[in-house]
């Protein structure tokens, strides 16, 4: 993410926290933190440094996982081919016939 020149939205001196920096030579040191939509960032010293960043990444990934069992209906009827003996006006004598069933039983 590149952001161009951001301007601090918080900056302020601690009295209290002071830098030595030489025998003589004491400096406040200088606190600022920058604030978008998209980040967080605070700085502080006497040449800044970063101390703490935030970054919010606009898109949000998420990942569901679904399991389902799939059933099949039962079928309960049916057409079919039979093969057989039966008794017609001839006595008894081979059939073959297209049936059309319905399942009282299943297994």
């Amino acid at each position: 993410m590149y952001i161009l020149s951001p301007q601090p939205y918080l900056a302020w001196i601690d009295n209290s926290d002071t830098i030595h920096a030489s025998d003589t030579c004491y400096h406040l040191r200088e606190y600022k933190e920058y604030r978008d939509s998209s980040y967080y960032a605070k700085i502080s010293g006497v040449a800044p440094r970063l101390d703490e960043i935030r970054v919010y990444p606009r898109t949000i990934y998420q990942t569901e996982y679904i399991y389902r069992d799939i059933v099949q209906k039962n079928k309960r009827w049916g057409l079919g081919l039979s093969a057989g003996y039966g008794i017609g006006r001839n006595g008894l004598s081979p059939i073959l016939a297209v049936t059309v069933n319905y399942n009282l039983f299943q297994w």
